[in-house]
Formats: structure tokens, C-alpha cells, sequence
């Protein structure tokens, strides 16, 4: 399955679409143990769903299992579970009644859900300090930082 070391630092990436396979394979080469989490089990193009559900497209042709596409990183694995929330001071994952360790954190996957939902409480990173207001949580902080972001763009 892998050739992970046991004292090898600890990456866990929440989600599997374009941005945490991305991350995933960055680190294929790297001494880290890799830990994929998502809900479900294959990355699905979701551009071309429209075309399957025409007809166009089989099914396969735009979802591929996690465990298929990352087959060759030897540093990884996956875990099927939904994430409830993150455990910042004891720096773990909380999946459907797991507790995943994690050194680093890669939070890719919160497209399709709310962001409030998996982060409800997390206190403020330090690099969104000063950006949440009185609040100091990571949604708050990120919402604030995305809507200036947007206002800014509009004013270009």
C-alpha cells in the first residue's frame, strides 16, 4: 500500500477535487505521510456531468476512484469519511468519529459544502489575524477577506 516511515510528518488534505489531488501529487516524492479524506470515493469532473446526463459521456468517462488516480504515490492514503470539524488544538481531523493527526493541513475541500459547517469555531490562523473583527473565526475571517477581495476587483 505505502512506504510511509513512522516518524515521517503528517499531512492531511480534506478533499479530493482538482485542488487536494493537486497537493496529493506535489507531495509524491516528499517524506510526508499523505492522508487524503473525502466523502466519497472517486474525483468527479463535474464540468462534463451536463454530458451524462444527455448522454454524451458514460459515467467513467468523468469520475475516477481517489485510490485509482494516486496508485502509484507510494506516501499515501486514503480515507473515506465526511469531515465534521477540525480539532486545531490537538491538531486532528474529526471524520465521522475518527481523530485523523495532522502536522500540516490542507482544507481543499469545501466547495460543495458550507465552510461554517466544517469550520464552525476554529479559532482565527494567524496569517487571517485582524481580518475576522471581533469574532476571530476562520469562516469570518475568510468571508471578510473574500468579499474585499471582491469589492477591490470591482473597482478595477
Amino acid at each position: 500500500m505505502n512506504s510511509i516511515q513512522a516518524n515521517s510528518p503528517r499531512v492531511v488534505i480534506i478533499g479530493a477535487g482538482f485542488g487536494g489531488l493537486s497537493a496529493a501529487k506535489q507531495l509524491a516524492q516528499a517524506p510526508f505521510d499523505v492522508t487524503i479524506v473525502d466523502r466519497h470515493n472517486y474525483h468527479l469532473f463535474q464540468p462534463l456531468l451536463y454530458q451524462v446526463a444527455t448522454a454524451g459521456l458514460s459515467p467513467g468517462d468523468i469520475a475516477s476512484p481517489i485510490r485509482g488516480i494516486l496508485r502509484r504515490q507510494k506516501n499515501n492514503r486514503v480515507v473515506l469519511a465526511k469531515v465534521s470539524g477540525i480539532d486545531t488544538l490537538r491538531r486532528e481531523v474529526v471524520a465521522e468519529g475518527r481523530r485523523i493527526p495532522y502536522d500540516y493541513l490542507v482544507v481543499a475541500g469545501i466547495s460543495g459544502s458550507r465552510i461554517e459547517d466544517v469550520l464552525p469555531a476554529v479559532p482565527t490562523a494567524p496569517a487571517l489575524a485582524g481580518s475576522a473583527g471581533d469574532s476571530g473565526s476562520v469562516f469570518e475571517a475568510l468571508q471578510h477577506n473574500v468579499l474585499t477581495w471582491q469589492e477591490g476587483a470591482r473597482h478595477v
